[in-house]
């Protein structure tokens, strides 16, 4: 029995490591951002992307005033560029949008949410799936 508990403790370990990195070998790449009511300004981590179409999906919870920025900066210029850009109404409550934008240089995607204290919004970029 002790020469089996050290071999039983790897086999554990080795079925928690590949059931928990799963996620890296889905071939999608994301990045998430929330703005909560008390939020003011929100960005996202940057997404690194080579000429890939990204998805840009946004969802808003609570009424109030957002606005919502996809951005690209240029990996080699380090110039950015406004992808899309949405203004949410408070009359837009419970609205999901989805959008899809290219870039044929290789950058960086991101995220920024601006609004009021009421608005509740989601927002996230991610290679798009065909």
């Amino acid at each position: 029995m002790k020469k089996l508990k050290p071999m039983l403790l790897v086999m554990i370990a080795a079925f928690l490591m590949f059931s928990f990195s799963s996620n890296a070998f889905a071939g999608s790449k994301q990045v998430y951002v929330t703005k909560a009511e008390d939020d003011m300004l929100v960005r996202s981590e940057k997404l690194y992307i080579d000429n890939e179409e990204v998805e840009l999906s946004i969802d808003m919870m609570a009424a109030g005033e957002a606005s919502v920025y996809l951005l690209f900066e240029d990996a080699e210029t380090e110039d950015t560029i406004l992808m899309s850009q949405l203004i949410l109404r408070p009359e837009m409550k419970s609205l999901n949008i989805r959008s899809h934008h290219k870039n044929p240089r290789p950058g960086y995607y991101y995220i920024q949410i601006s609004g009021d204290n009421n608005a509740f919004v989601i927002a996230q970029v991610r290679t798009a799936f065909r």
